[in-house]
């Protein structure tokens, strides 16, 4: 696979950010840990390497990434037959998601080249430990379903993407956008995309989560998630929905100070060019590289620290 190749691969999963990273507000009152998390107990030394993940994800330096990994790589080490298998969930969750992270955003492609061992991996190790937790699927459906999308072979990458379908059930209001954001890419021929629209049409906000509001750990929540629907609906053409959800980023919460401001505005000011970029590619050419998700600020656009 070539470079250009490996980072569509991993960037067509980075829409993801919007939801199962975001359904675990950070506490109101977060406990004081080492910055090593060396010397603590194993549910303080889980804990204390997820406050470590979202200071690093929430920021655009590979340093405090790599000190993150590295935090999370001794966690899972420390503690082999751990008692608390959710919590060893969580973390493996977030070691694959780090170094997803660093391969899209900070260039680190060889965490691409070993990607099912490095990043797909965590991600199933992660759902044999807590198989309960239905937000982990998409992203492994995702990055399935991309290695072949990247490449083109749609008749491999469909039947995968009928299996995030299946899984959106496994947690409907985060799993359905986290598949959203990769398979709009699909060519239309594939009716893959309007399959996506279909879901985003009886998709529900439920609960005082991202959804309703900005939290500590999607800072920009609310204007991304709206620009997220808006693409979605330009992809397949629905002009008057794709201005009402880029009226709606631009009018949301927290709007002015987004740092991704410019990207829906340039969209609001040229609606017939946001439109146009996804009709020129017809029904059989996929569309994952001109997708929001697909830029090196993929995580960022959502995640960013304010």
């Amino acid at each position: 696979m070539s470079a250009r190749g490996l980072w569509l691969f991993g960037a067509s999963v980075l829409a993801l950010g919007l939801s199962s990273c975001s359904v675990e507000p950070a506490p109101a009152a977060a406990p004081v840990y080492p910055a090593d998390c060396r010397g603590l107990a194993e549910g303080a030394t889980f804990d204390c390497t997820e406050q470590r993940f979202w200071t690093a994800f929430q920021q655009p330096a590979i340093e405090p990434r790599r000190d993150s990994e590295a935090m999370l790589m001794r966690t899972v080490a420390a503690f082999p037959a751990p008692t608390n298998k959710v919590g060893m969930s969580r973390v493996r969750f977030r070691l694959g998601q780090i170094r997803l992270a660093m391969a899209l955003e900070n260039g680190q492609s060889d965490f691409m080249l070993k990607a099912s061992e490095l990043i797909i991996g965590e991600f199933d190790k992660a759902m044999e430990l807590d198989p309960s937790n239905g937000i982990i699927a998409p992203w492994k459906d995702t990055m399935d379903m991309a290695i072949f999308a990247v490449l083109g072979d749609w008749d491999a990458a469909v039947p995968l993407a009928e299996r995030g379908f299946e899984n959106v059930a496994k947690s409907p209001m985060g799993n359905t956008l986290s598949l959203s954001g990769t398979t709009i890419g699909f060519p239309l021929s594939t009716k893959v995309p309007q399959r996506t629209v279909a879901l985003l049409d009886v998709w529900k906000c439920e609960g005082p989560d991202f959804c309703k509001q900005n939290t500590a750990h999607s800072p920009w929540a609310r204007p991304g998630l709206a620009f997220h629907f808006a693409e979605a609906y330009a992809r397949v053409g629905n002009r008057e929905k794709a201005k009402q959800y880029l009226d709606e980023a631009l009018a949301a919460a927290g709007a002015k100070e987004w740092p991704y401001r410019n990207v829906a505005e340039a969209a609001s000011k040229d609606l017939d060019g946001f439109l146009g970029k996804f009709a020129a590619r017809g029904e059989d050419k996929g569309a994952f590289d001109i997708a929001y998700a697909n830029q090196p600020w993929g995580c960022l656009f959502c995640h960013e620290k304010r």
